[in-house]
């Protein structure tokens, strides 16, 4: 169990006092894939700093299985980095030796001997899908082997936490889903608890069970992701949500001005569905018992979370006020949920 409670850290700058993480309060259970989304300056670096005893908050606790790492120094402290692993988004690995020896690096330094070092490294390689590969340097590697390189050496101390941070913001989408997937493995295989640290909202939906959102240092937002995906409460957490459901032609950042400015007539609408009801042909419901309403799609997806299918349809209703009135009461008697973004 990880706990931060009350943490915050401050540093003084010529500029005065600079709030990098204000009253945090994270819980994240064993076994547990956690994700933490925050765009650039939130606070996520500065938090996994503390959580490895790089930095001591300035005030509050972080307890990792009853142990408050602020209050471990010299030998306790490198104990306890032991037990967690770390994935970089560039990797680090060592340039000048093959895969094999980056993945014993750790264990060479912790004096484990070699007969040893070769087996454990040997298993992990196997693990992380790179059997064969044992004798390669990083250069003849793709981006994503490097960071299956990283990810079994992440691991050769048997941690009890992994951190992910930003681990495949260097990636392009495939090789993304990837890497994403071999953590769930590793997740299921081994009993990790793994803390991803992001800016993707698609990484949290493919693998965590739970997110917390950050913003200038705090906490704003957090719960399952399939909750907070469905009901995203803060202007943060809905531009996340809505940047990961938004269709290639809608990421150029279309704003509800831009959308109304395009689709001038009737009303714009916006329907999220989740779990049984993204199996069914609700549309085509509203067109066969509404047919005086014109009904023009305008874009749509549908993202898997651990917990279920969660989709987004953007719809504009063309006709009389009183019928599109009577096809929105409709749509929430079947559970839809329904936000007209705007009015004609």
């Amino acid at each position: 169990m990880i706990r931060f409670n009350n943490v915050s850290k401050q540093y003084n700058t010529k500029d005065g006092e600079l709030v990098a993480v204000n009253d945090v309060n994270i819980e994240v259970k064993d076994g547990q894939i956690f994700g933490i989304v925050g765009y650039s300056g939130a606070g996520k670096s500065t938090l996994v700093r503390m959580l490895d005893g790089l930095e001591a908050p300035t005030t509050g606790e972080i307890d990792i299985n009853g142990t408050d790492i602020a209050k471990l120094s010299g030998s306790q402290l490198r104990k306890q980095r032991q037990k967690i692993g770390m994935i970089f988004q560039h990797f680090n690995l060592l340039w000048s030796r093959t895969v094999i020896q980056n993945v014993m690096l750790p264990l060479e330094i912790a004096g484990v001997s070699k007969s040893e070092r070769i087996k454990k490294a040997q298993e992990l390689i196997s693990l992380v899908g790179l059997s064969g590969r044992e004798n390669s340097y990083p250069s003849e590697l793709s981006g994503g082997q490097k960071q299956r390189v990283g990810i079994a050496r992440a691991l050769s101390n048997d941690p009890e936490i992994l951190i992910s941070d930003e681990a495949t913001s260097a990636l392009d989408p495939d090789t993304t889903n990837e890497v994403l997937d071999l953590l769930l493995k590793i997740n299921k295989q081994l009993g990790l608890t793994i803390l991803l640290i992001t800016h993707e909202m698609h990484a949290i939906a493919k693998v965590c069970d739970e997110v917390a959102v950050m913003d200038s240092g705090s906490v704003v937002e957090s719960g399952t992701v399939f909750e907070v995906f469905k009901h995203p409460k803060q202007d943060v957490t809905r531009k996340f949500v809505s940047e990961e459901f938004s269709s290639p032609q809608e990421k150029d950042d279309l704003t509800v001005t831009e959308l109304t400015d395009r689709y001038p007539e009737g009303k714009l609408i916006r329907l999220t569905f989740h779990g049984p009801q993204s199996e069914l042909p609700i549309v085509s419901n509203v067109i066969r018992k509404f047919p005086d309403i014109e009904v023009n799609i305008i874009s749509g997806s549908m993202r898997q979370t651990q917990e279920g299918a969660i989709g987004s349809l953007s719809l504009q209703f063309i006709g009389k006020t009183e019928v599109i009135e009577e096809s929105l009461d409709y749509l929430k008697s079947l559970r839809v949920e329904t936000e007209v973004i705007s009015n004609d």
